[in-house]
């Protein structure tokens, strides 16, 4: 059920309940100390000046818990609310025609992955890379199939009639369980539970991609400015959308904002993402390489081709600063662009 927004947040049913991870977030914010706090206050002075006074001491508590379960997510969060200060200049007009001013943008931005602080640890701080869930998922092609079929099934897709491209575009994390990546260490699968996921059922990116609904429902239960429409665009910064012919579309939930202001959080936390180290990444790809990879997925249909175009138009860095390694990729950004 929707929250009553006219009642006070803490008369509210509490929607975190929904994925049984209430308690953890109320736990982890009480035992935060003012050092925490202090912290992240120090770092958002390095954001934009018209927006980093903005930042209430409530959201300041959920970035400090943030920052304490894993600081690489907060470091991830402060630089896509900075490509998202940047993004709005460029798509005002888009975004001011729905209601949503540059400061409810910006907060969105800076909250989108608050939800991962009701995400196991020992999923967050995997070392599983790239390469381990390559082997594990032609591993498992061959000898155990079943789970990938499953996996396939929730997304309407069928093992059978899959073509090459069709795999080319699976994120493979999504078709490896938990108990398989967990199953040499017993005291993760507990943890695991207690966060109420089902090891064997769901995989490690079904445990990450909750999140997306954890920061929803955080965000809703807040007394944040605007808080019900930062909710629904944070909680939309992954489109899960399906390759086609017919270009991105929304498949596994109905947005609650348009497709233009989820795609473009989408586009920001991508292109951090990919330039930023992560665990999971064999390695960590330059500004350029990691807008070429977002227009090869636009080209697979992964994302809106006019949306992207304006969108590099203020990503694609100065000439001077590509390297030789990278400059036939960039010249074909150039070109895209036009």
């Amino acid at each position: 059920m929707a929250p009553n927004i006219d009642q006070p947040p803490e008369e509210r049913e509490p929607q975190v309940s929904v994925f049984n991870i209430r308690d953890h977030v109320q736990q982890g914010l009480g035992e935060l100390e003012q050092a925490d706090i202090e912290a992240v206050r120090t770092r958002f002075k390095e954001l934009p000046s018209e927006v980093k006074e903005l930042i209430s001491d409530e959201e300041a508590h959920y970035l400090a818990l943030l920052n304490k379960k894993f600081d690489l997510y907060f470091n991830h969060s402060l630089e896509v609310a900075r490509i998202a200060h940047r993004e709005y200049d460029e798509f005002k007009d888009d975004l001011a025609a729905e209601g949503i001013t540059k400061e409810t943008f910006f907060r969105a931005a800076l909250l989108h992955d608050v939800g991962k602080v009701g995400v196991p640890d020992c999923v967050l701080k995997g070392s599983f890379t790239d390469t381990y869930f390559r082997e594990q998922f032609y591993s498992n092609l061959e000898a155990d199939p079943d789970f990938i079929r499953a996996q396939l099934a929730k997304d309407g897709k069928n093992l059978d009639t899959m073509s090459d491209k069709d795999f080319m575009h699976l994120d493979l994390r999504d078709y490896v369980s938990l108990q398989q990546c967990f199953r040499d260490n017993p005291e993760a699968i507990d943890e695991i539970q207690r966060y109420g996921l089902d090891p064997y059922t769901e995989s490690f990116m079904d445990a990450i991609r909750r999140h997306e609904q954890y920061s929803r429902d955080i965000i809703s239960e807040s007394n944040i400015p605007d808080r019900e429409r930062v909710a629904d665009l944070a909680g939309a910064h992954h489109q899960y959308k399906e390759h086609g012919e017919e270009g991105a579309n929304v498949t596994k939930e109905v947005l609650r904002v348009s497709v233009v202001a989820s795609e473009l959080l989408h586009l920001a936390d991508v292109h951090q993402a990919m330039i930023q180290r992560r665990r999971y990444a064999d390695r960590s790809n330059s500004p350029v390489d990691a807008l070429y990879f977002i227009l090869e997925e636009t080209k697979a249909g992964a994302f809106h081709e006019p949306v992207v175009k304006r969108w590099m138009r203020v990503m694609l860095p100065p000439a001077a600063e590509v390297s030789e390694d990278n400059w036939r990729q960039y010249e074909e950004l150039r070109e895209f662009i036009g």
